[in-house]
């Protein structure tokens, strides 16, 4: 059973959230300095998810087989990406904080690029999580991993 790695749906469901809420408040721009927050604890996510899976890259890799050392490669290579996805999704979110505090028409805007530009940005973090799957399920590094 794959987990959903809930940190790559999250922001544009908290972003669609924070749109609604800030139509409804008179201030409702203040509402954007939550998103660069939501979108800094996103980015500090993956880089510890980068730190210990480099760590147990290292641990591991010289216990399991060819295939498995394939794949586990494309997978940390694929989550090197999705640092410079994180870093994306963490600018665009300051920018649209900064473009909704200057104006209401691109506080109208803003907040939909950002939504359409990180769900683009969960497609490769969903297939990170499924690269990961594989190599738990498929490749048996669970059992390799458990020593």
């Amino acid at each position: 059973m794959e987990q959903v790695p809930w940190h790559a749906v999250l922001m544009p469901i908290v972003a669609t959230a924070l749109w609604f809420v800030a139509r409804q408040i008179p201030d409702g721009a203040r509402v954007w300095r939550l998103l660069p927050v939501l979108g800094g604890l996103n980015l500090a996510s993956v880089l510890v998810a980068n730190h210990f899976g480099r760590l147990e890259t290292a641990r591991i890799a010289p216990l399991i087989s060819d295939d498995a050392l394939i794949a586990l490669e494309a997978h940390s290579q694929a989550g090197e990406n999705a640092l410079a996805y994180a870093l994306i999704v963490w600018g665009a979110s300051m920018a649209v904080m900064y473009f909704a505090r200057r104006s209401a028409r691109a506080a109208t805007w803003a907040p939909w690029a950002f939504v359409g530009l990180s769900l683009l940005v969960a497609i490769p973090i969903l297939r990170l999580a499924h690269s990961g799957s594989e190599l738990i399920y498929e490749h048996g590094l669970w059992e390799v991993g458990r020593h």
